[in-house]
């Protein structure tokens, strides 16, 4: 804000003392030539234009005579065309509009123009008085530090100024209209210094001789109450003293600051904080200097609501959810907020003026550095890694951009912790691959199906297809009905598996709660099973403990079905040895264990056994006929009930499965 404020202070003493020497020229020099060469040059030299030029035309607005100053970039092309009587577009149409006509960013507008970094305003103005046409001044000037509005304005006074000595000369004579006009061009540089917003006065001789409307403004002071006064007029009793000196120092001629800062007092008293800026200049053909006092309370109040602003940044960066580093281009952490120490465990103190490879993976000097090694601007949603305190590496997802603060380049890094987002990616992939191996399970149980029906329908078909024999004897049909029988047992267990894991899975199988003998279910299965395994050979084994429960409230449906799938597996798996049944009662539970001395169950199977589909795709299943749905049922049933089922089984030796339900009081028939 200052710099900008001491710029167009310069612009206006430039401007001032660019008229007064224009004005001065005007008045002096009589040949047109001359006259165009000069006021090109003085545009370049006084006003700080990139360039000038000044085109005179005859009646037919044929070139008679072409100047310049400054860049002549392009010069010799637009000579050519205007000897041709071809005129620019920008130049027919100042002409034809009589008008002052201008534009921004010259390189892209204008093919005359020396290419830059700055963006510049050309101005082209007819040099027309009446209905004449004497030529045409071409202008081009930087942007910067400058009021294009007011420039626009003092550009079209300028020329009307030329215009008008241009047609003296013509007519060899100095006109009424002329001093008119030169005097109502001095008049309104003298609005412009009154249009200021600042404060402005002259002093001479230590005395007020001048002062700006804006002046009254600020100090409530009347034109009359300045004029004639001591210059510290508007110095306050602590500050009257040091004015007084640096004023008689600079009389001195010893260097003294043109700007400074002091406070002003008002005629009501008040204290108004004030940059003042002191420039020597002449005055009636005097020496004197001009002050220009500038009210900066706004400068000072908004100074303070930036510091309250950066407090404010300071907090919400501190509050922000994610973690925030900035990083020099010399690799060292600059700053830091709380949830970057969060996420790493380092202390603000133990990473600010660190080399950033303490956090980054990578190293602070790495040639993959995507920002200072590899000159990237920004990035975003990089998926990467922080190293932690701890040795520990955390994901994140990290931005960077690159910034410039007071010269200096710096990376400004912004991550998010995205540990729960990992997380929950790996549970999706391993959902995935469960699911994918679900599909395969389930495509190979629907083939191991197809099988377990097959077969028994064919027996069941094939013989009795058989029986039709009239000539078969008693003892091939008696085992002819076996064959049916039993393959319509198997099938029917078959479908039976199926209709119960499909409920299952579903949810809609229910289970019914009703008093239950214990001790007579388990003599029932003894009785049914005793046939098969004394046919393999096998010893079918009941142990009961004393303190055995008589009668539970359960699902009888669901502990026969339980213990008549562990039964049947362990005669089917069983070659040889004995199976046992037992049935004991641990506090408020009733333990039943099936043991056989079987084929046994591989350690790495005994973790999946009782998965439903897993016992289809085993050589076991395709060895012994079965659904393999069996212990899938069992487990969700036991479940079902309240109960958990254990597995302790050895390759070869044997399988003993446990089945743990909780002991309820006898209570009236429900279902649920």
């Amino acid at each position: 804000m200052r710099k900008s404020d001491n710029s167009n202070v310069h612009y206006l003493r430039v401007t001032l003392d660019t008229v007064r020497k224009m004005n001065q020229l005007l008045a002096e020099e009589k040949n047109p030539s001359e006259l165009a060469g000069k006021v090109c040059e003085l545009m370049v030299r006084s006003k700080g234009y990139l360039c000038s030029w000044m085109i005179l035309l005859d009646e037919g607005h044929r070139m008679t005579h072409m100047y310049s100053a400054g860049c002549v970039n392009g010069l010799d092309l637009l000579k050519a065309d205007v000897v041709k009587g071809k005129l620019p577009m920008y130049f027919q149409v100042a002409i034809e509009k009589r008008k002052l006509i201008s534009f921004e960013n010259s390189m892209m507008d204008c093919p005359l123009c020396v290419p830059g970094k700055k963006n510049w305003t050309c101005f082209i103005a007819p040099l027309q008085i009446n209905h004449t046409t004497y030529g045409l001044l071409f202008s081009a000037i930087s942007n910067e530090d400058i009021p294009v509005l007011l420039e626009k304005e003092t550009y079209r006074n300028m020329a009307s100024s030329v215009s008008l000595a241009l047609a003296n000369i013509k007519d060899q004579k100095t006109s009424k209209e002329e001093r008119y006009l030169i005097k109502k061009s001095e008049l309104k540089y003298k609005s412009l210094v009154d249009s200021l917003s600042d404060s402005l006065f002259i002093i001479q001789d230590g005395i007020i001789k001048y002062m700006n409307p804006a002046l009254s403004k600020v100090f409530g002071y009347a034109e009359e109450e300045v004029v004639g006064k001591d210059y510290f007029l508007f110095s306050p009793g602590q500050e009257r003293e040091r004015i007084i000196e640096i004023h008689r120092k600079r009389l001195l001629g010893e260097k003294m600051d043109a700007v400074y800062e002091t406070v002003g007092i008002s005629k009501d008293g008040v204290n108004v904080p004030i940059e003042v800026n002191v420039t020597a200049i002449e005055f009636e053909g005097r020496a004197a200097q001009q002050v220009i006092l500038r009210d900066i309370s706004a400068y000072i109040e908004k100074t303070k609501k930036l510091s309250d602003s950066e407090r404010l940044v300071n907090t919400l960066i501190q509050s922000m959810p994610s973690g925030f580093v900035l990083i020099g281009d010399d690799y060292k952490i600059y700053r830091i907020n709380k949830r970057t120490s969060d996420v790493t465990g380092f202390a603000m103190e133990e990473l600010v003026g660190q080399y950033c490879d303490v956090i980054c993976p990578k190293g602070s000097q790495s040639k993959d550095c995507p920002v200072w090694e590899n000159g990237q601007v920004q990035f975003t949603g990089m998926d990467t890694t922080i190293k932690c305190k701890d040795g520990c590496e955390t994901p994140v997802l990290k931005n960077a951009q690159i910034l410039e603060i007071d010269g200096k380049r710096y990376v400004l890094e912004s991550f998010l912790d995205i540990t729960v987002k990992k997380r929950a990616e790996e549970q999706l992939i391993k959902a995935k691959d469960m699911a994918e191996e679900n599909d395969r399970l389930k495509s190979a149980f629907l083939a191991n199906m197809s099988h377990e029906i097959r077969t028994p329908v064919n027996g069941i078909l094939g013989f009795a297809e058989l029986l039709k024999d009239p000539e078969l004897e008693g003892d091939d049909q008696r085992k002819f009905v076996e064959v049916i029988c039993k393959s319509g047992e198997r099938m029917l267990n078959t479908i039976n598996d199926i209709i119960d894991i499909s409920k299952i899975e579903t949810g809609s199988m229910k289970v019914t709660l009703r008093k239950v003998n214990l001790n007579a279910l388990v003599s029932d299965l003894y009785q049914f099973f005793l046939p098969q395994a004394t046919s393999k050979g096998l010893d079918l084994i009941v142990k009961q403990s004393e303190n055995c429960v008589l009668e539970m409230f359960t699902d009888i449906d669901k502990i026969n079905s339980i213990l008549t799938n562990l039964l049947r597996n362990a005669i089917k798996f069983t070659e040889k040895g004995s199976i046992i049944l037992r049935c004991r009662k641990y506090e408020r539970e009733v333990e039943l264990a099936v043991i056989d001395t079987g084929i046994g169950i591989h350690k790495e199977r005994q973790t999946t056994i009782f998965d439903r589909f897993v016992q289809a795709d085993t050589t076991t299943s395709k060895k012994y006929e079965g659904s393999g749905l069996g212990l899938a049922i069992t487990k969700s049933f036991v479940e079902m009930l309240g109960g958990s089922i254990l597995l302790a089984s050895e390759q070869g030796k044997g399988s003993t499965f446990i089945v743990r339900l909780p002991l309820s009081e006898v209570q009236p028939d429900v279902s649920h």
